[in-house]
């Protein structure tokens, strides 16, 4: 895999690469034709390069096999597609059409359907309301607003339990795997969200996100998971699911040390937070600082402007003493010449 891979941000690294995986798995030695759906900005041909993927999205796109058009209505005949995968898109997509969504990427695949993406519990609500708030707190109305757990919020995450109804009514067969662990995604996303404050911060980033992904990925596909990930054949006895099943690595289930990263996590807010409010009350030293020096230039500049104007008016009042003066020799020169003109007359 290309080294700027490893640089994607965490959660999307982690979907594509366990999505990597499982193709991997189901591939036969020879290429797939894989459509995406909802897979904006193409990330999935960048894990597969040797696939012949394809992308569809309601966003325009310049890239190769990149289809604008919506989930609910796909644009392909039935089984057009080796394998579709439909990755964080679900949770997107109004309640009301969800159905239709399901109904339509499960059409168009002739082998494999791959739902991923978080289901509702009470912890993952409660997760992403934090994180949500948290980026409104620390990073403004206008980022929260344009923030993907926006739509998770008002529309709500699918049921798991509903969504497995489904597809055993439409007799699926299928397997489900954890993806993202839940103290690890919560816990990056702080740490992430607190450093989009810090200006020019891309590089730190891309750094925090090359570590976690070439470190953390094995240790997060296990429960308590973020997300769930449902592979569906439609034969019922499927060998291929068979296969995956056997060959999928999950990480083993957590033991008493999950306690340590639930204390940690707790020990990273409260750093988080106390950080936060050092920087802010340094901005605060700061500025304040600056208005001292502001405030002290303006004095001098009020004293210097004071005392131009005392000298005006001493100047003022020495030009009225002269005006005076020669006002008086006027007079006396008025005098001089009216008594020669009467001596004159005389």
């Amino acid at each position: 895999m290309e080294e700027r891979l490893y640089e994607l941000p965490f959660d999307q690294f982690q979907r594509y690469k366990v999505v990597e995986e499982i193709v991997n798995l189901a591939r036969d030695d020879k290429p797939l034709k894989i459509l995406d759906v909802g897979g904006y900005p193409g990330l999935i041909s960048d894990f597969l390069p040797n696939d012949e993927t394809y992308i569809l999205d309601v966003v325009s796109c310049e890239r190769p096999n990149y289809i604008r058009g919506d989930g609910t209505s796909l644009p392909f005949t039935d089984g057009a597609f080796d394998m579709v995968v439909a990755i964080d898109t679900l949770e997107h997509v109004p309640i009301e059409k969800r159905q239709d969504f399901i109904s339509e990427v499960l059409r168009v695949g002739s082998k494999l359907t791959v739902v991923m993406g978080p289901f509702y519990s009470e912890d993952i609500e409660l997760a992403e309301r934090i994180i949500f708030e948290f980026s409104l707190k620390t990073l403004g109305k206008d980022f929260a607003e344009g923030h993907p757990l926006k739509e998770h919020i008002e529309h709500g995450l699918p049921k798991i339990d509903a969504f497995e109804a489904e597809l055993n009514q439409r007799d699926c067969s299928f397997l489900i795997f954890p993806s993202g662990y839940l103290y690890h995604w919560q816990a990056l996303n702080f740490v992430k969200h607190f450093l989009f404050t810090i200006p020019d911060s891309d590089d730190l980033l891309k750094m925090v996100d090359k570590y976690y992904n070439s470190y953390f990925y094995e240790e997060d596909k296990r429960d308590p998971s973020y997300r769930h990930m449902f592979v569906i054949a439609r034969d019922r006895d499927s060998k291929l699911l068979s296969r995956i099943e056997k060959g999928f690595h999950r990480t083993p289930p957590a033991s008493f040390k999950d306690l340590s990263y639930k204390l940690q996590l707790f020990d990273l807010l409260f750093s988080l937070f106390d950080l936060g409010s050092r920087r802010e009350l340094d901005a605060v030293k700061k500025r304040n600082l600056q208005l001292e020096k502001e405030i002290e230039a303006k004095d001098s500049q009020l004293e210097a402007l004071r005392a131009s104007l005392d000298q005006l008016e001493g100047e003022e009042k020495a030009l009225r003493a002269m005006i005076a003066d020669l006002e008086s020799q006027i007079e006396r020169l008025r005098g001089l010449k009216e008594g020669k003109r009467e001596g004159a007359v005389k």
